[in-house]
């Protein structure tokens, strides 16, 4: 029950931001998705974030989404056609960061 045996403690310990890099290769709204939903309904103030999956395909990425990213509460986080060997030799595509109106963009790598 991730509700009680994995939020709730975390919640009760003072967190309120809940990041979960796990997830299944399923994109149908399954019970692990309908928990975290309920979690968050009934616990407002507590953002998770949950991985959007690996499971993807480039050539066909329909459907890549794995649950319980599948949820309607939760922060969905991924990325496409990244290696993280790039960045961790400085290559690859910059990162653009949104700015305030009237600011410069600034550009990471």
């Amino acid at each position: 029950d991730l509700e009680e045996d994995y939020f709730r403690w975390a919640y009760d310990a003072g967190a309120r931001i809940h990041s979960n890099s796990w997830g299944d290769d399923s994109n149908e709204y399954t019970t692990t998705a309908s928990e975290v939903d309920s979690f968050v309904y009934a616990n407002p103030d507590m953002l998770v974030l949950i991985a959007a999956g690996n499971s993807g395909a480039a050539d066909d990425p329909r459907g890549t989404i794995g649950s319980p990213a599948t949820c309607k509460n939760c922060l969905a986080v991924g990325a496409s056609q990244g290696d993280e060997r790039d960045a961790l030799k400085g290559e690859g595509s910059p990162i653009l960061v949104a700015s305030p109106p009237g600011a410069p963009e600034r550009e990471f790598q």
